[in-house]
């Protein structure tokens, strides 16, 4: 079991003090990428509903735009919310002392600093991207200038963090040095991880009837997604509500480990009986961690995005278990529905998660306030669930009458249309994460005045 954070003491995870808002400038940087990701789906979503605007857009037509989308969500929004995390088992000061406050302008300005070398890297992608310079492999899209900015960025972020690592080493316990040294050969290894995934001869398992992953593939990421699930209360030091230990959740997570390792990682079908049981075993994952969660006390912003990342989780996973099963693979694949799936998973479950870091995390309290208003989280979340019902019930008829999404089709209007309008909404609730916090006289703070509200949203 990790060691636990106390509400007096302090653990392996250095606890912030509470003036200390040195990491703001991840919020303003990860929530700026996720409007300008969103601004860009919304861009493609009404080329879905007028292609002839592709014809006025010369080079830059939908296949051009699609990857910045993916793209900008997965390294702009979700990495530098990922990078707030690393910074801040780095940069949290030693475990035996409070980070001093005379360092936190520094910190700040650090933090800044290396977003800006981030935020140059995937910029230059986002170039590069557009001149059509992709890979074709889906989120693995740095070739040629892009990667080799790509990697520039991490190893400049990775010889600052080596450098605190040696600056702390004399305070920092024995465990703290540890953590430390492992999260820095992780990030390390991360570029040649990335340079061999981009060789056209690597693929991973693939199931031969679908074209898509195997179960045990799918097994074994979410099992690596769940690991970062636990960690998050330690890596914010989140106070614990009560002594209770969480043992079995680390218990159950390395059995299911010690599973996938020795399971068949070939090109398997989803015929497969032991495939089915491999997602089996991921469904109660989401009841397992509310109740790992339940015993840290979280900010009270935090708690709105905790309740919508369970229940995202819950229905993802239900929704992977259903779409991988023999019958409903072969009709669903390829189609919108698995679309409204990715929605489900990068716009529901992992932005929910990014939302509940960017509020432990030492950034300003208006900025925190801004994230925990309930109106903006019920546009969002609302617009989200409709947009995935309605691609869900399209891809079903798609993938019946595939037809269907012959330009002109009356059925094929009405569902873009609409999903363009939903979008829209999602647009808005996160201009009004990035700007409205500002309290600036724009659209978007009028937005987010609007959407204000005093309700109490107690529940845990």
């Amino acid at each position: 079991m990790l060691p636990e954070a106390s509400r007096t003491g302090h653990s392996v995870f250095q606890k912030t003090d509470s003036a200390d808002t040195s990491f703001t400038p991840i919020g303003q940087f990860a929530l700026g990428w996720l409007f300008s990701a969103n601004l860009i789906g919304l861009w493609l979503s009404i080329l879905l509903v007028f292609p002839e605007l592709n014809k006025l857009a010369g080079t830059l037509t939908y296949g051009r735009w699609a990857p910045l989308h993916l793209n900008f969500q997965l390294y702009g929004w979700v990495s530098i919310c990922l990078l707030g995390l690393i910074f801040r088992l780095f940069l949290g000061g030693p475990s035996n002392q409070p980070a001093p406050n005379m360092g936190l302008a520094t910190r700040r300005m650090s933090i800044q600093s290396l977003l800006w070398v981030w935020t140059s890297a995937v910029l230059i992608g986002g170039w590069q991207w557009l001149q059509g310079h992709v890979s074709g492999k889906v989120f693995l899209d740095w070739e040629h200038l892009s990667s080799l900015a790509f990697i520039t960025a991490i190893f400049f972020i990775w010889l600052y963090l080596l450098t605190q690592v040696v600056k702390d080493w004399v305070h920092d316990s024995p465990v703290r040095r540890i953590v430390k040294t492992g999260s820095l050969v992780g990030l390390g290894l991360v570029p040649l991880s990335m340079l061999y995934a981009l060789r056209p001869d690597v693929y991973p398992a693939v199931n031969p009837n679908s074209g898509g992953p195997t179960g045990i593939s799918l097994f074994g990421s979410t099992l690596g997604i769940i690991f970062l699930f636990l960690l998050l209360p330690y890596i914010l030091a989140i106070p614990r509500a009560h002594q209770k230990r969480n043992t079995v959740f680390w218990m159950v997570w390395a059995v299911e480990i010690v599973m996938f390792i020795f399971a068949n990682h070939g090109n398997v079908s989803h015929h497969d009986f032991l495939q089915i049981c491999s997602l089996v075993l991921l469904l109660p994952w989401p009841i397992l961690v509310l109740m790992y969660y339940r015993q840290f006390n979280w900010n009270r912003s935090t708690l709105i995005w905790k309740n919508g990342f369970i229940f995202w989780f819950l229905i993802l996973s239900l929704s992977a278990f259903t779409m991988f099963l023999p019958g409903i693979n072969e009709r669903i694949k390829f189609t919108n529905a698995l679309v409204g799936h990715a929605h489900m998973a990068l716009a529901g479950c992992v932005t929910s998660f990014c939302m509940m870091i960017l509020i432990e995390l030492p950034i300003e309290k208006q900025m925190k306030t801004s994230l925990g208003r309930i109106g903006p989280f019920i546009i969002w979340n609302v617009s989200l669930a409709l947009m995935i019902i309605l691609l869900t019930w399209y891809g079903w008829i798609e993938g019946q009458n595939p037809w269907i999404e012959e330009l002109g089709t009356p059925l094929r209007k009405f569902t873009y249309v609409v999903r363009s309008i939903l979008g829209l909404g999602m647009v808005l609730s996160s201009g009004s994460w990035a700007l409205g916090y500002v309290r600036q006289p724009n659209l978007f703070s009028r937005f987010h005045t609007l959407t204000r509200s005093d309700i109490s949203y107690v529940s845990k």
